[in-house]
């Protein structure tokens, strides 16, 4: 295998990593954006500790 050939299969793995890197990214913000949206609007209500 030839030395571009090497780069060449490094380069499309590292952009394959970076894709899958980003979909997850996307998909986390979402969840944050969702979770953020039901805390805010009381929809889920977060339980305080009293102190003893």
């Amino acid at each position: 295998m030839s030395e571009q050939d090497q780069i060449a299969k490094f380069l499309l793995q590292t952009d394959a990593t970076i894709d899958a890197a980003s979909n997850e990214l996307g998909g986390l913000r979402s969840l944050k954006k969702g979770l953020m949206s039901d805390l805010l609007t009381g929809r889920i209500r977060v339980p305080l500790e009293t102190a003893s």
